[in-house]
């Protein structure tokens, strides 16, 4: 008996079931994530903290597609507590913060009011807690409770420490389901293992027979060419059985195994060719949003059919780096970083990569810029900028910088007296000055006081008065 693989598989099992509740209501998969609905009253902190324990969080209902998704599955026969039905409800990832309200992952949750775009789908006079209290979001399960008339999934306020079921949200590869070193993919119903030579099925769990060797043979212990435990007779051996001392046998007696094992390692190769031949060539070619496997089997971070390169949203990254910094990268993938010029230049070598700005103000205002020709040359040119082609809602501050070098604190390519990375208005990161900047995204993150050290993009609302809290650069090529 393959005692190894079945140990393996009890642990498989195990690790599974570890991750099960019987209190939950509903699990779902929607959009590359394990949505799941508890029917446990929790504080919201108590939620987050349950939800993280399942490697996940509290959901982020970032658009329609998403309310529509979890709305239907929400529980109206839910009874009231409390004697009030406003205390009934499911905790969802959205609190008031000092510095507003936020999801989980620190993005802007917009209010009522808001023009920015950024969905919301407040009811009535939601939110109305009284700012002296820590408020957060929850969905209720009801239409027209009451005097209300309310909609079944609006959103409403309440004070955190209130209990209510939660929504959990969990990327389907958050728990490493891969194992044997595979890695893992995930797609909109489904994750995908891709295993490394030598291990094949569902989860990379089952060994070839020539991996399963080496598990078994010693160091002091050499295999025979047919993957034989040699020695005294035994437990069985892999793949074949051990049979009482003798002379060596003919060659030809581990035959059957060889070929079995080249079957199974040319199935396996076909396997994970068609795999890598259903994975997007780039971010065109996919509408999923965050960081997706490419068929080159590099991981690209994609949104709605561009590749972003630059984002910043919370200040929690330092972009005020050196020149060796902003040529190979840095930041964090889930959340603000620099691709990199050395990867932007390889990127637009050929003609035809387009790029997007999208910038957000601290009003939670949106506008954007796009640009037909975008393409940054190589380190010899100092990575200059090429550019042209306006379109959008922000007015042109980049064709200003066309045929720009880029600076950094260490390296001042600027046509300015002094340097407009450090010594003009404020930190500045590294960017495409000339002497200075229309436009400048890399600056230290704001908003401060002096106008002048925000980021800024001149040609949008009052110009370099206006602060921005968020931006997006992202391209696409043909």
């Amino acid at each position: 008996m393959n005692y190894r693989r079945l140990i393996r598989g009890f642990a498989l099992i195990f690790s599974v079931l570890n991750q099960l509740d019987l209190t939950q209501a509903q699990a779902n998969i929607y959009n590359g994530y394990e949505i799941t609905l508890f029917a446990t009253r929790k504080t919201f902190a108590d939620a987050r903290t349950d939800c993280q324990s399942r490697n996940g969080d509290l959901v982020i209902i970032g658009d329609a597609q998403t309310q529509a998704f979890i709305t239907p599955l929400l529980d109206s026969s839910i009874p009231v507590w409390d004697g009030h039905d406003f205390f009934v409800g499911y905790w969802i990832g959205g609190q008031r913060l000092a510095d507003g309200w936020k999801w989980v992952n620190g993005s802007t949750l917009p209010l009522p009011s808001s023009t920015s775009g950024l969905y919301k789908n407040w009811f009535g006079i939601e939110p109305n807690a009284p700012l002296s209290d820590h408020a957060c979001v929850a969905m209720t399960p009801y239409t027209n409770t009451g005097v209300h008339t309310n909609t079944k999934g609006g959103w409403v306020d309440d004070v955190c420490t209130n209990t209510k079921y939660y929504v959990c949200q969990r990327d389907l590869c958050s728990s490493s389901p891969c194992l044997n070193g595979g890695t893992c993919s995930r797609g909109p119903n489904a994750y995908t293992c891709f295993c490394p030579l030598g291990y094949t099925g569902r989860n990379c769990e089952i060994a070839s027979q020539q991996q399963q060797c080496r598990y078994v043979c010693e160091d002091t212990v050499q295999c025979n060419n047919n993957h034989r435990h040699k020695g005294d007779k035994g437990e069985t051996g892999f793949p074949g059985k051990a049979g009482p001392r003798g002379e060596k046998g003919p060659q030809g007696v581990g035959l059957p195994q060889t070929l079995s094992e080249n079957l199974t390692s040319r199935l396996t190769e076909l396997e994970l060719k068609v795999e890598t031949l259903l994975l997007p060539v780039s971010c065109a070619m996919t509408s999923q949003v965050g960081y997706q496997m490419m068929r080159s089997r590099q991981m690209k971070h994609c949104n709605g059919g561009w590749e972003v390169f630059q984002r910043r949203y919370d200040g929690s990254e330092d972009f005020q780096r050196n020149w060796d910094d902003y040529k190979v990268g840095f930041g964090n993938n889930s959340g603000e970083f620099w691709l990199g010029l050395e990867a932007l230049h390889q990127m637009t070598r050929r003609s035809g990569c387009r790029l997007r700005v999208d910038i957000w103000d601290y009003s939670e205002d949106h506008a954007f810029a796009e640009y037909s020709e975008f393409s940054i040359g190589d380190e010899a040119s100092l990575y200059r900028l090429y550019i042209d082609g306006y379109s959008g809602t922000s007015g042109d501050s980049m064709t200003q910088h066309n045929n720009v070098p880029f600076s950094t604190i260490d390296r001042d390519n600027d046509s300015h007296a002094r340097r407009c990375t450090t010594d003009v208005h404020g930190p500045s990161g590294g960017w495409w000055f000339a002497a200075c900047y229309h436009a400048r995204l890399n600056a230290a993150w704001g908003p401060f006081s002096t106008i002048w050290f925000n980021n800024v993009w001149h040609s949008w609302k009052q110009g370099g008065s206006t602060a921005l809290k968020a931006t997006l650069m992202k391209i696409r090529c043909d």
